[in-house]
This record gives C-alpha cells, structure tokens and sequence, in this order.
C-alpha cells in the first residue's frame, strides 16, 4: 500500500519483478520520504512529527532511520495516536499475549 511513483524504466535497467511475472515486493520498511508519500505529508513535517514524539519510534538501519510499515499501518488504525499513547498501548497488548498487534 505504498503510494510509490511510476517511472519509465531506464536504458540497460534490469526488467522489475512484475515484468518477469513475478509479484511486486511491499516494502517491510520506509524511509522518511516513502513514509510520507504513504500518509500524505511532506518529508518536513514527518521530520517534525518524528521529532516531536508524534510517530512511532523508527528504527536505524545502516544509518538510515526507517518506519516499519505494519507498525505505521496499525497506528493509523488506531487513530494515529502520539508516540508515548503507542508505547503504552502496544505495552499493554504485549503483556496480555497480543504480540503487538494494536488497533
């Protein structure tokens, strides 16, 4: 469910898993600009909201901070609380054996 942008493939570029009959990869995580194309918002204001405690916690990958994209997807779900409310609220399905799932 990711809202990438189409572009012609490039001269030489190797044919896309569709083009080989395979299905299209959903991306498990999203860096910053990705995670905004997904909810709508600009790469600023997810910089913003991430700073201001308004995400979910992000992971570091190789330097790179990513969002884990069920974890984005069970957030919104669950009325996109703030990031404590989310801790607390994931917290508390943990310890009752929901592994996480919240909503």
């Amino acid at each position: 469910m990711t809202a990438a942008l189409k572009l012609p493939p490039e001269p030489n570029s190797k044919p896309s898993n569709q083009a080989a009959g395979r299905p299209a990869l959903e991306p498990l995580a999203v860096d910053a600009k990705a995670l905004a194309a997904l909810i709508g918002i600009s790469v600023r204001t997810v910089r913003t909201h991430d700073a201001g405690g308004k995400l979910p916690r992000g992971i570091k990958i190789g330097g790179r901070k990513v969002w884990i994209v069920d974890e984005i997807k069970r957030w919104l779900v669950a009325g996109a609380p703030d990031r404590v409310a989310w801790e607390a609220r994931k917290a508390a399905l943990e310890s009752k054996g929901g592994a996480g799932k919240c909503g």
